[in-house]
């Protein structure tokens, strides 16, 4: 318990408010809002390039079996997201 107090005592206080700004982001971001569909695609775009980049920078010698994998599961992804999207276009 001495450890866990230590932490708490010697952390920065500007972790303790980027921990209430996220919290307050987090909370806000529940309510239901309507995005654009361009901006969707920001996240997951920059998260799937920089898993790429680790995939072939770390996993290089795992060769192309593996690559090929993770490419074909976003595309099947993708393809799967686009043809949800527009099923619950056409009923609403």
């Amino acid at each position: 318990m001495e450890t866990i107090w230590e932490i708490v005592i010697h952390t920065p206080v500007w972790v303790y408010l980027l921990l209430i700004y996220l919290i307050f982001i987090g909370i806000k971001e529940t309510k239901s809002r309507v995005i654009k569909l361009p901006c969707i695609f920001i996240g997951p775009t920059i998260l799937s390039a920089l898993s790429i980049h680790t995939l072939m920078t770390t996993v290089l010698e795992a060769g192309y079996l593996i690559i090929g994998s993770w490419i074909l599961g976003i595309v099947f992804g993708g393809i799967l997201g686009w043809w949800q999207m527009k099923r619950l276009r056409n009923t609403s």
